[in-house]
């Protein structure tokens, strides 16, 4: 006898397409015209009417005066006849007071806890620092900015010419043109 090898199998097959897949789908479920539906509306066409003669107002007013009892033909139930006893209730609910005392009673008090000690050499730190305030800003950025005649402002002249360097100059046909007006 062969002694059987134990491990994973990998499958040498080809998965199904997604083609595949519907084709086989479709194998499965039956064609149009290949299965019977018993319905209603396999019955020949047409139809009837309403043959049946219903009571008028009058008519129900008739048959209701025969099954409704009229006044004073009938006793109501009286509040004592329906009444089977009462009963007072004994419970003893829990004042303000009790509950917090309950709740007292399931909270740890002062002590009854270990937070352990505190390591000598803590990393804890306060911050100490101060953050500048409006005023300091303002002084700050002044103070950050040149004054007045502190630095040197270019010249508007082009300095190869003595002319303004960004004034529009008319082209050759605009200046002809007003030369003739």
């Amino acid at each position: 006898r062969e002694k059987k090898k134990s491990g994973v199998r990998f499958g040498s097959g080809n998965p199904k397409t997604d083609i595949e897949w519907r084709m086989y789908e479709a194998a499965k479920t039956p064609g149009p015209g290949s299965y019977k539906i018993d319905s209603k509306y396999d019955r020949p066409a047409g139809g009837h009417f309403n043959t049946s003669n219903p009571k008028g107002d009058v008519e129900w007013k008739i048959y209701n005066s025969g099954n409704i009892p009229g006044p004073g033909q009938y006793e109501l139930p009286t509040a004592q006849s329906t009444m089977k006893g009462g009963k007072f209730s004994t419970a003893n609910p829990k004042s303000d007071i009790d509950w917090q005392i309950y709740e007292a009673a399931r909270s740890p008090g002062p002590g009854s806890y270990n937070i352990g000690k505190r390591p000598k050499d803590s990393s804890m730190k306060f911050n100490t620092s101060k953050p500048k305030t409006d005023i300091e800003w303002k002084i700050y950025e002044a103070a950050e900015k040149p004054g007045p005649g502190q630095y040197k402002v270019p010249s508007t002249l082009d300095q190869s010419r003595g002319k303004f360097p960004f004034v529009y100059r008319p082209t050759e046909p605009e200046l002809q043109h007003l030369r003739k007006d």
